[in-house]
Formats: structure tokens, C-alpha cells, sequence
């Protein structure tokens, strides 16, 4: 199980493309964060990890803002795993 806080989700909501249903769970999330099981973080993780390789670094190869805060969500679903 992965916790994400009320600052992860709404990095997810504002950059990610997500399904309806996960969409509508993390658009409901108060102040306390959530928890994903498994499945949901692997699908996260995926979605994330798309973002980041097509929206997350400027011609330099450097991360953006953008990037930076997907490289976290990286390592906040893949912890423990």
C-alpha cells in the first residue's frame, strides 16, 4: 500500500490523464491524503512515468518544475516495492 498526501494527489490531478474511476477517487481525497493499493499504484506509477519521459525535461535534459515533481511521485510509488 502507498500513502500519497494531499500535495501528491493534487500534482496528479493537475498533470495527469487519468481513468475515470482513479480520477473521481483522488478528486474526492481531504486533507488526509490516500492510500493505493498495489494495482492502483502500479497504474499511477505508469501514467506518471509517461508524463515524466514526455513532459519532464527541457532540451538540456534537465527537469522542470514539472519534472521534478513527477520524479517524486516516482519515488513515493515505487517505495517499498
Amino acid at each position: 500500500m502507498i500513502r500519497l498526501d494531499r500535495a501528491d494527489v493534487a500534482v496528479v490531478l493537475n498533470l495527469i490523464d487519468l481513468p475515470d474511476g482513479l480520477q473521481r477517487q483522488l478528486a474526492a481525497v481531504g486533507s488526509e491524503g490516500i492510500n493505493l493499493d498495489d494495482d492502483q499504484a502500479e497504474e499511477l506509477l505508469e501514467l506518471v512515468a509517461v508524463r515524466l519521459a514526455t513532459h519532464g525535461f527541457d532540451v538540456a535534459y534537465e527537469p522542470t518544475s514539472e519534472g521534478v515533481a513527477l520524479e517524486r511521485l516516482v519515488d513515493r510509488l515505487t517505495v517499498d516495492r
